[in-house]
């Protein structure tokens, strides 16, 4: 945990290019830690994190937790880098524990008067955006059911100025929303659907769509998972949970756009009341899905949310953000986003905002082949293809429902969350991923 200070004369941590990797020395009676960024030609958001990370936790190591941090010319506007090197590199969560053992550290910043207050503070909410994100995916199941869930986000929006409208089971229901209630009856904890609304822009009837899967459970029903798989089914909702660090940073920084962000949040667990592959179930929009198999739920429970959003919110775009398969962390490993769109310039929109913010995304492709994968013998569509292409048929069966509206999915289930330490500032758990580029994309958004 990090405490923005004015503190001076503390230890000074600067950073250099090539030579040693640390250098340690004095200078009036102060300690100065320097780290290497490496080559100037190939200094990257990435390192520029690693090191800010790398640079605090020496120091913490030596027992110092006043530290001054100088970003000189090479870090000059570097702000999102050094916040998030020196947020995430010291974050850890909390968890349950009977005493906690965590020392917050102070920092501040040394630079030549021209640093932009306001940018910075913009650029902090980034990061404050991504730990919510990331407190919130670590949580366990047990004490983030779908209430919960849906009781923390009402509080958290409301107070940052966003309307949040909790729908319930028989408002789900009396919706035909059937494939979120399908998922959300095998569990004793009832099924919500949240809807958040933020008007930065009353003269503009333009509006974004965000929909994020919120599965706070995930047994895998009648599908039920291995013991490994069901270690850390509490990530599942890290699509809803990375949906409202977004909003959360919008609307902190005042954003003119409008933005309606739509959270289906379900358990899905093995019950006498779940589904059996081989159910058929009507949706919203009133295709019918044979369900072949209850893990790949989530495709369900957001073709009802894509369809509430396109029909009952009249959004002008969609993307929605989802830990959907296990099939995309077999292509990147915790490397990419995989991302899938309808809309090659929304895509490029967006593939610009993740290269800016230091993430990384890679386009996959719908091709009309892979529609044919989910042919269904007796219904309009299956919820799965055959043992190969997983990502892109979870995607196409997305597709299924976005009604022509540009459209992008994220599929972030090899980014989200990683259990171990990936880098000096991503050490394990979830990371909230995309936030800082879907923020990106809507901050130099500008409707044609």
């Amino acid at each position: 945990m990090v405490n923005w200070t004015k503190n001076k004369k503390s230890v000074k941590l600067k950073f250099h290019f090539e030579k040693e990797k640390v250098i340690q020395s004095m200078k009036d009676e102060q300690l100065i830690i320097s780290v290497s960024l490496g080559k100037q030609k190939n200094l990257t958001s990435k390192k520029i994190k690693n090191a800010v990370a790398k640079g605090i936790n020496i120091i913490k190591s030596l027992n110092l937790y006043e530290i001054d941090i100088e970003l000189g010319e090479i870090l000059a506007d570097k702000y999102f880098e050094v916040i998030v090197g020196a947020e995430l590199g010291t974050y850890k969560y909390k968890g349950y524990h009977q005493k906690s053992s965590s020392k917050a550290v102070n920092i501040s910043i040394i630079d030549d008067g021209s640093i932009d207050e306001e940018e910075w503070e913009r650029k902090k909410n980034i990061v404050k955006g991504m730990l919510l994100t990331k407190n919130w995916t670590n949580m366990p199941g047990n004490k983030l059911t779908p209430e919960i869930l849906s009781k923390k986000i009402k509080y958290t929006l409301t107070n940052v100025g966003c309307e949040v409208e909790i729908l319930d089971k028989a408002r789900i229901e009396k919706l035909k929303m059937n494939l979120i209630n399908a998922i959300g009856n095998s569990s004793a904890n009832e099924q919500k659907l949240v809807v958040v609304r933020y008007t930065g822009d009353p003269s503009s009837p333009k509006k974004i769509g965000l929909v994020g899967k919120g599965i706070t459970v995930d047994t895998g029903g009648y599908n039920l998972k291995t013991a490994e798989g069901l270690k850390y089914t509490k990530d599942d909702m890290a699509g809803a949970a990375t949906v409202v660090g977004i909003m959360h940073v919008i609307a902190r920084n005042k954003l003119k756009i409008n933005v309606t962000a739509i959270m289906p949040l379900c358990e899905n667990r093995l019950s006498n009341s779940s589904l059996i592959p081989g159910d058929v179930i009507t949706s919203m929009n009133g295709k019918t899905v044979e369900i072949l198999n209850v893990d790949a739920e989530g495709r369900l429970i957001l073709a009802d949310a894509i369809t509430y959003a396109v029909r009952n919110e009249k959004v002008d775009e969609i993307i929605d953000l989802a830990t959907l398969t296990g099939s995309i962390v077999s292509t990147f490993g915790n490397v990419y986003t995989g991302i899938f769109s309808n809309n090659a310039k929304l895509a490029k929109e967006i593939s610009v905002a993740a290269k800016e913010m230091g993430e990384k995304i890679w386009r996959l492709p719908l091709d009309d082949e892979y529609k044919e994968k989910l042919v269904s013998q007796v219904a309009d569509i299956q919820n799965i293809g055959g043992p190969t292409a997983g990502a892109i048929i979870g995607a196409t069966f997305i597709e299924h429902f976005v009604e022509k509206i540009p459209w992008v999915h994220l599929d972030i289930a090899g980014t989200d969350f990683y259990p171990g330490k990936l880098s000096e500032y991503e050490t394990g758990g979830a990371t909230g991923a995309m936030v800082p580029t879907l923020y990106k994309y809507i901050e130099t958004k500008v409707w044609q």
